[in-house]
């Protein structure tokens, strides 16, 4: 069972994540946006963070850095519906795990966050 960090500022995203995860036996907080992932974030830890990239007023980009100052062996996926190759990089040079374009695949979604925790994990 891991950990894991929701954030989304759409309402029905969030809602598939969270089924999709639980189903997984992970322990799951949601985020309705950026501002709401930070201050979770000034509190509490997390094996995994999944996050949208487009929100406002504070987008995924900025709660990954934030995120990744506070918790740097904590491994992020970013999520878009827009394939954008600079926030695709610029993700990356963050220290995401991976970049995925919604609509994305539910299994191939949680294959990466397996490897990702584990990868972590074997890290510390």
């Amino acid at each position: 069972m891991a950990r894991v960090l929701l954030v989304d500022d759409e309402i029905h995203i969030l809602t598939v994540l969270h089924m999709l995860f639980k189903s997984r036996g992970d322990e799951v907080t949601t985020a309705r946006g950026g501002q709401e992932a930070l201050t979770i974030l000034e509190k509490q830890e997390f094996d995994l963070m999944v996050s949208d990239i487009r929100m406002k007023p504070i987008n995924g980009l900025e709660v990954l850095r934030v995120a990744r100052d506070r918790y740097p062996k904590m491994p992020a996926i970013m999520v878009t519906a827009y394939d954008a190759a600079e926030a695709n990089r610029e993700a990356l040079a963050l220290g995401a795990a991976a970049y995925l374009t919604k609509p994305f695949d539910n299994e191939e979604l949680l294959g990466i966050a397996e490897k990702a925790i584990r990868e972590s994990k074997e890290v510390e």
